[in-house]
């Protein structure tokens, strides 16, 4: 709860010193007391992935090694619907962990550990269940009027915890894209800009449903509309993607609205 009041009082473009501070106590705290994302304690398996979540986007905005050490022990094939949303959120912690490992000593092992984690999300989003598949949207919706609508298409899927999981598997497979060495070669860049264009797609569309207006989806939506906004190139996307980031910051409240500014300036060429 700490580092929560800590992450929105934070007023630069990431974090401030309390709450790193607060992020790295609680990583001792659940490490002395063996707390962890298989813990047999509901609550103390709840805070954990609370935890999880916030360091995630601190690293990830900080460029810096996410905090866990802990392993799950559990095989994908026997998670359940819920379990597998939980899951992601480890496999995305190591995603952001690998986009701040240095890349300039051995570029194949690079090369192979981005692939290695590439794999690990391929083969979570193969086996998710059919509750995770999109539900085709209300008419109400659809606003004619919005030019958003004419860029994305809205993504409604149901519970919003499984919504959440896929955001998070695109984020995840951002990070990793825009992270990992490349050989060069037509191909291999045509393959990662489609990939890329998948993700954007759906962040955005998954942003844009009804399940967005809710403040946990929004926390999640924010972060992965902020990944998607790093690799998007036309002007025509990119004011897309800045209206729906303003509305789910408008729901969130955090973080602050320097977060719009940083993407705007990268579009910009800024610093």
């Amino acid at each position: 709860m700490i580092s929560t009041y800590e992450m929105f009082d934070s007023n630069g473009s990431s974090n401030n010193g309390d709450w790193e501070r607060h992020l790295q106590g609680a990583f001792w705290i659940q490490r002395s007391q063996d707390n962890n994302g298989e813990s047999a304690h509901g609550l103390r398996k709840a805070v954990w992935w609370a935890w999880v979540r916030q360091d995630i986007w601190a690293a990830f905005r900080e460029g810096r090694h996410t905090l866990t050490i802990w392993r799950p022990m559990k095989k994908l094939a026997d998670l359940s619907g819920d379990e597998l949303a939980t899951r992601i959120v480890y496999i995305a912690a190591k995603c952001v962990a690998f986009a701040a490992s240095r890349k300039e000593d051995d570029i194949v092992a690079d090369i192979e550990q981005g692939s290695q984690l590439l794999q690990a999300l391929e083969d979570w989003y193969r086996i998710l269940p059919s509750s995770y598949q999109p539900i085709s949207t209300s008419a109400s919706s659809f606003d004619p009027n919005n030019p958003v609508y004419d860029i994305f298409s809205p993504i409604w899927i149901h519970p919003p915890s499984y919504a959440a999981a896929i955001q998070t598997y695109h984020f995840a497979r951002i990070v990793v894209l825009l992270n990992q060495p490349s050989t060069g070669g037509l191909v291999a860049y045509r393959n990662r800009q489609k990939m890329l264009g998948e993700s954007v797609d759906t962040v955005c569309g998954i942003a844009m449903a009804e399940q967005a207006k809710e403040l946990p989806s929004a926390f999640v939506n924010l972060q992965a509309l902020f990944a998607a906004g790093l690799c998007i190139q036309t002007p025509e996307k990119q004011n897309a993607s800045r209206m729906i980031l303003e509305k789910t910051l408008d729901v969130s409240k955090f973080p602050p609205k320097t977060l719009l500014n940083d993407l705007i300036n990268l579009w910009e060429g800024g610093v």
